[in-house]
């Protein structure tokens, strides 16, 4: 069964409703005892770096999302990917989950006039995994973000997208995968990852 962190961050009732679109099975994981139910886990996130951690740390999550990742599969959407990184810069330097090393940085007026970036944006894999069967890459998928994921390793880098410059927009190691748009508004190549993911 497929779990959908809750701690506060995220729409966790969009994820559950796009989960029950593709007929997979799903619950909320809130707290320690719920990691064991899940064959799968969606960390979803909207808002800072910094309140995230806090969260999770104040919950005694953070262990238990890293023990996690040694044995099962893990998807990280938006905010839920950049705390999949090492550390993030918003507010401040924050320790983040470490599961993907990288640093979660802004973007420069040099790569991005506006610094933030919001609407509707392609996705270019660099790294041909079944996680993106079936997807057609001809469209386009939503994104709401102002920092991105640099990850150390250009061997985790799985996807880009370019405004100015090219930026990393999905990452991967092993198990673990993180998108930085919403798969759950992102219509039916969002849900097809997300299907993917959870077949895996």
């Amino acid at each position: 069964m497929i779990g959908v962190l809750d701690y506060g961050l995220g729409n966790i009732a969009s994820i559950s409703n796009s989960l029950n679109k593709i007929s997979k099975k799903n619950f909320f994981v809130s707290n320690q005892n719920d990691f064991d139910r899940a064959s799968h886990l969606i960390i979803p996130g909207v808002g800072s770096y910094l309140s995230a951690m806090q969260i999770l740390e104040n919950k005694n999550l953070t262990n238990e999302i890293k023990k996690f990742a040694l044995k099962k599969p893990i998807l990280g959407i938006c905010l839920g990917m950049q705390i999949l990184s090492t550390k993030g810069n918003e507010f401040k330097k924050v320790n983040g989950l470490d599961i993907i090393p990288g640093e979660i940085v802004k973007f420069t007026e040099d790569e991005n006039p506006l610094t933030t970036n919001v609407g509707w944006m392609k996705i270019s894999p660099i790294i041909n995994h079944k996680i993106f069967e079936n997807v057609d890459f001809n469209v386009e998928f939503y994104f709401d973000h102002s920092y991105y994921f640099k990850p150390i390793s250009e061997a985790n880098i799985l996807a880009v997208s370019k405004m100015k410059k090219n930026f990393c927009s999905c990452v991967v190691k092993k198990n673990i995968f993180g998108f930085q748009f919403h798969l759950e508004k992102s219509h039916k190549n969002g849900l097809k990852i997300l299907e993917n993911f959870c077949n895996l």
